[in-house]
């Protein structure tokens, strides 16, 4: 690959960025503004593949800057980099570490193979089932405390809280439906859209 291959640590508050080959970091703050001004430092065009672990979400803005930027990215799996440190024999564990660590696993093994970003479809509906998921959690622990609660006041207050996860769990699966719905629907728009079709030489006669 010619272009550059980069690996990305991703906190909270900040990423850190290495480029295979390269011996120097890059810290810069999590958000799309800086983020966004990086790519326009660096050309986003100059970049082959970025390389980053998932971060229980801190790493959404990383994804959605990247596919603004037309940028080809790639989440790896935690166990293919534990795998590969440990085939460096790399202990030490720091931000910095990791982000060269990511690099020079891109570089090496996934510049190797296809890369598919994930739509952006598929990524909201990741995270409204992930929060589907967290309201059903809920639910069914305050619904467990108010079948053994003996305080009228504390079944009172715990009917009006499973109410309200109720109807936000209604909310969230119907913002799922429709989010499916209209997934299915461009989908099958696209297939039946009619390919150019060059017409017929017109005979004289």
């Amino acid at each position: 690959m010619d272009k550059m291959v980069i690996g990305v640590d991703v906190a909270k508050e900040w990423i850190d960025i290495a480029i295979a080959g390269d011996s120097r970091v890059k810290r810069i703050a999590n958000s799309e503004r800086a983020i966004d001004a990086w790519f326009m430092q660096i050309g986003a065009g100059s970049i082959g593949l970025v390389a980053f672990e998932p971060t229980g979400g801190y790493e959404r803005l990383l994804r959605r800057c990247l596919r603004r930027a037309k940028v080809a990215f790639k989440q790896v799996h935690p166990n293919e980099v534990v795998a590969y440190r440990r085939r460096r024999g790399i202990k030490a564990k720091t931000d910095r570490i990791d982000a060269k660590l990511l690099a020079d696993f891109a570089a090496e093994e996934l510049a190797r193979r296809d890369i598919e970003s994930v739509p952006e479809a598929d990524e909201v509906l990741r995270e409204l089932a992930s929060r589907r998921r967290q309201l059903q959690a809920l639910l069914h622990a305050e619904t467990c405390r108010c079948d053994v609660a003996d305080s009228a006041i504390v079944r009172k207050s715990l009917r009006a809280v499973i109410a309200a996860l109720e109807r936000s769990l209604a909310t969230v699966d119907k913002a799922i439906a429709e989010r499916i719905a209209s997934s299915a629907h461009a989908e099958t728009s696209r297939r039946r859209k009619p390919s150019a079709v060059s017409a017929p030489p017109s005979r004289k006669h």
